[in-house]
C-alpha cells in the first residue's frame, strides 16, 4: 500500500526512510525561509523536529510564508507550524519553542535539544552568529540563510562557504563577525542577485519580498541537510 514515504523510498530505498525517522533536525526561525525548510523535512520523513521562533503571525507574512493562512493571523508561528507539519505527517514528532533565541538569554539551549543537524533560518545577526558558534563548537552540523529580501531571481540562490558569498549585504556583515568569533568556513545559502532597491517603502524598514524566493531558499537549506543524511553523492 502506498503511503507518505513511497516515492521517497522508490529513490533511496527503506534503510534510508528509517535513518530519517530516526534524525533529529532543529530549525531556527519558521518564516518565509524556515517555512519551506520545514515543508521539505516534514514530506521527507524527518522523525523529529524541533521549531524555535518567538514571533506571531502578521498579515504581510501571507505572501510567502508556507505556514501561514488568513486563520492563522494574530497566532504564534511555532503553534501554527506545529499543526501543518502534523496535518502533513502524524507521525512525525515536533518540540516547539517560542523563544526569540540567543545564547546570552538561553546559554546552553541549543546543546539542550540533543539534534542531528541545524538549519538558521532567523534574521536576527547575533542569534545567527550564536547559533553558527556553538554548533561549530558542539560539532553539530549547521547550515546558515544569508538574505533572501529584495530580490525576484530563485534560480540565483545556491550553497557555497561564506566566504564565496557575493551581492549579499547580511553575508558581508555575517562574514566579518564570524571571523571575530575565530569562524573562517560557514556553509551558507546566498543569492547571487543584486538586491534590489525597494521604491516604495520608508529607510530602516523590513526588506520587500515576493512569494517565490524565500521559500525556494528554505528548500535548498532542507535539501542540504536531507542529503547530507541520505548521503546523497555530490555532483
Amino acid at each position: 500500500m502506498e503511503y507518505l514515504l513511497t516515492r521517497l523510498e522508490w529513490l533511496v530505498g527503506p534503510d534510508k526512510i528509517n535513518t530519517l525517522k530516526h534524525t533529529s533536525v532543529a530549525l531556527f526561525g519558521v518564516g518565509g525561509v524556515g517555512g519551506g525548510a520545514l515543508e521539505a523535512l516534514v514530506r521527507a520523513g524527518v522523525g523529529r523536529i524541533v521549531l524555535i521562533d518567538g514571533d506571531s503571525v502578521a498579515p504581510s507574512n501571507l505572501n510567502r510564508q508556507m505556514i501561514t493562512t488568513n486563520t492563522s493571523i494574530g497566532r504564534r508561528k511555532v503553534e501554527v507550524a506545529k499543526e501543518r507539519a502534523l496535518a502533513i505527517n502524524p507521525e512525525v514528532i515536533i518540540e516547539a519553542h517560542d523563544i526569540m533565541y540567543t545564547d546570552e538569554a538561553y546559554p546552553g539551549f541549543i546543546e539542550s535539544l540533543k539534534v542531528d543537524f541545524v538549519i538558521d533560518a532567523i534574521d536576527m545577526v547575533t542569534a545567527k552568529l550564536d547559533v553558527i558558534e556553538i554548533c561549530q563548537a558542539k560539532g553539530i552540523p549547521v547550515i546558515s540563510s544569508m538574505g533572501g529580501g529584495n530580490r525576484f531571481y530563485p534560480e540565483k540562490l545556491e550553497i557555497a562557504d561564506i566566504n564565496k558569498t557575493f551581492n549579499d549585504p547580511l553575508a558581508r556583515v555575517m562574514r566579518k563577525e564570524l571571523r571575530k568569533r575565530g569562524i573562517k568556513k560557514q556553509l551558507v545559502v546566498f543569492s547571487r542577485e543584486v538586491p534590489t532597491k525597494p521604491e516604495f517603502r520608508d529607510e530602516g524598514r523590513s526588506p520587500g519580498t515576493c512569494s517565490f524566493v524565500p521559500p525556494v531558499a528554505g528548500f535548498l537549506l532542507a535539501a542540504h541537510v536531507l542529503r547530507t543524511i541520505l548521503e546523497v553523492p555530490k555532483q
